[in-house]
Parts: C-alpha cells; structure tokens; sequence
C-alpha cells in the first residue's frame, strides 16, 4: 500500500525552493522513497520533492513555489483509492484531476489540463469499461503526472532511474501534515485543512 504526494517544480533553482519549504538537501540517497521528504533533479528541469505524506503536497504549498517555475503536485493513496493532481503557476491553479473511490469512478476536472490528459482518460476509461473489477481511473492522475514531469513513486517511467536524496527541516522540525490535521480534529480543534498545511 502506497501514501504519498510530490511536488515537481520545473525551471527553478532547486537550492531556492528547498529553502522556501523548509529543507535542506542531505547525501543519503533514498532509493526506495523510505525518507520521509526527499528530492531529486530530473530531466526537463523538474525538481521533485517526494513526501512520505498524503497532505503534504496542498494546494497552498504548489501554490507557494509555483512563482519560481510551473509547479505541479501530485497526492495518492491506495489505502483509500484516492489520487489527484493539479498545475499552479503565478501562485494561481491552473488545472486539476482528482479521483475518489466511488461507485461511479469518475474524475473531477477542473481548468485545463496538459493535452496529454485526454488520451490517458480515454485508454484507462476503455480499459475500466473492459474490466469493471479494477479501479483504472485511479491511474489517470498518477499518469498524467508521469507524463508531465516523469516521475512516479510507485511505478517505472521511461528514461534514467532519479537519483533522490534525502531532505532534513532547516529548523529541525518538519513541515506539519496529515497526522499534525488529524491530531488536532481528535482533540477537537478543527482549522481549515489548506490553513493547516
């Protein structure tokens, strides 16, 4: 079972944007996506940071580092069937897809999404009319996500195998995530989640 989101933000200084979220490169490598937040430089000029987090990649976070470069993020779940992923530039969202585990197994789009979309939805949607017992809607985010930046934590894509390292919070604490959300709705002290993260 797989829990995680990235943040791939292309065109920047990947030094800056560490900065800007609060980390700093180590040299363990991290060949498995174990550590908790890691990054790696790939081809194109995408950096990716991956966190062993669903919530860590909000919207406020790509927002906040989609002034540097086009910045996407990616969220995914298979404890709970969940994935989605969007597109900020400017500190404004430009597109989105997210799927929900539902009887239906649709996707809710929003804005314009890359044009390599379309044809990902139109394959994973015929092979789900093929075989109603899989969820391949799932997949459509997670695709298009390796299509734009060429990363997936949790299958192979085309090309050289990235190099990630291992990242440690420049203030010795890391970011707050899904857990810090959770503990805070347990003893009853509700915020908004985009507030949160």
């Amino acid at each position: 079972m797989v829990t995680s989101s990235w943040i791939g933000v292309q065109g920047a200084d990947k030094v800056a944007v560490l900065r800007q979220l609060g980390f700093a490169e180590t040299d363990k490598v991290d060949s498995v996506y174990g550590a908790r937040f890691s990054c790696a430089e790939l081809a194109g000029g995408w950096i990716i940071l991956h966190a062993n987090d669903l919530t860590w990649a909000s919207p406020k976070r790509i927002a906040s580092v989609s002034n540097a470069g086009y910045a996407v993020g990616c969220q995914m779940s298979t404890v709970i069937m969940f994935s989605g992923a969007q597109g900020y530039l400017g500190g404004e969202r430009r597109w989105s897809v997210v799927h929900y585990r539902d009887e239906n197994r649709e996707l809710e789009v929003a804005g314009d999404p890359p044009a390599v979309f379309g044809p990902i939805r139109d394959r994973l949607t015929r092979e789900q009319e093929e075989d109603d017992g899989a969820d391949f809607i799932f997949e459509v985010p997670l695709e298009l996500m390796a299509a734009v930046c060429g990363f997936r934590p949790d299958a192979d894509v085309p090309g050289p195998k990235p190099v990630f390292k291992a990242l440690a919070p420049v203030d010795g604490r890391y970011p707050r995530g899904v857990w810090a959300y959770l503990r805070r709705l347990m003893n009853g002290r509700s915020s908004s989640r985009e507030d949160e993260m």
